[in-house]
């Protein structure tokens, strides 16, 4: 999956696995964390499945 601008400049490439059974593909939903602070050393880092947590 590619997103081709933001605000931020081009995301990376995120990946997603997808599963075929009975005749149908399934994709596997997945918490994705993308480092798009310039200044980071991990600038634009995928990673994956991550514990994530949301505070309002």
């Amino acid at each position: 999956m590619k997103v081709e601008e933001t605000a931020n400049g081009e995301l990376p490439p995120v990946t997603y696995d997808v599963d075929f059974k009975n005749g149908k593909y399934k994709l596997q939903i997945k918490a994705v964390i993308i480092d798009m602070n310039p200044t980071s050393p991990t600038y634009k880092k995928v990673e994956y499945n991550k514990n994530v947590k949301y505070e309002g």
